[in-house]
């Protein structure tokens, strides 16, 4: 009898040492994929709008899967690390929309739309809400224990609007919710874990309309261009 308690308790044993090695194994994929990329795009110069685009939108993708699977420290400084990086390299190859040129020469590049600034205001209160953003584009009113619902509020309205928008209002789209993101790494100490990974999942959604739809936009506007 002993002896068969002996073999059951080692086979459990081995069972279980084999259940949280493979556990350890997958633990930290999604931030060291994180830092793989931002590893592997460092190297990569950046001279146009489109290739920042990939580029951040995968970034993005990256980011949010590791924020949402982050489970110790170790992970959270490696993403940390990788946010780190990838501000700085960001910085270095400015690559800021506004001082990237385009892939392609558009006629009157440097025409101001009259109705631009009206436009600009229209998305605000369509990812925001009446009111909530002006021109100047602070986020006092965003605290921790509202930031949830604000992304999913952006998140609904660049679904509902994604196929319409242009690829300035991409541009404008895109700069807001990156002035989100900063507010979000203002109040992450407050942030509570379940809204943390709540927001994750509505930046992974982001990242695919992103990806997806924001290219799209400049098609549609060659090819009008064309006709």
């Amino acid at each position: 009898m002993k002896k068969i308690i002996i073999i059951f308790s080692s086979v459990a044993l081995l069972l279980n040492t084999s259940c949280n090695k493979k556990e350890n194994e997958n633990s930290g994929n999604a931030s060291q994929e994180l830092k793989m990329y931002v590893d592997s795009v460092k190297t990569v110069s950046v001279d146009n709008r489109d290739s920042w685009a990939n580029i951040e939108s995968n970034y993005q993708m990256k980011l949010a899967k590791a924020e949402a699977e982050a489970n110790d420290e170790t992970e959270k400084n490696r993403i940390a690390e990788s946010k780190k990086d990838f501000q700085e390299y960001k910085d270095k190859n400015n690559t800021d929309t506004s001082m990237l040129s385009e892939t392609t020469s558009d006629a009157n590049e440097n025409t101001v739309d009259p109705k631009s600034l009206s436009k600009k205001q229209e998305i605000r209160d369509a990812l925001f809400g009446q009111g909530k953003l002006g021109q100047d584009i602070k986020f006092d009113w965003v605290t921790s224990k509202n930031i949830l619902g604000v992304y999913e509020n952006f998140v609904a309205s660049v679904k509902k609007n994604k196929a319409n928008y242009s690829r300035e209002d991409w541009d404008e789209v895109k700069v807001l919710y990156e002035a989100l993101d900063t507010r979000k790494n203002e109040v992450e100490k407050d942030l509570a874990t379940k809204d943390n990974l709540q927001i994750a999942k509505r930046k992974v959604e982001f990242a695919s309309y992103e990806t997806i739809d924001r290219p799209m936009s400049k098609v549609k506007e060659n090819e009008e261009a064309k006709k």
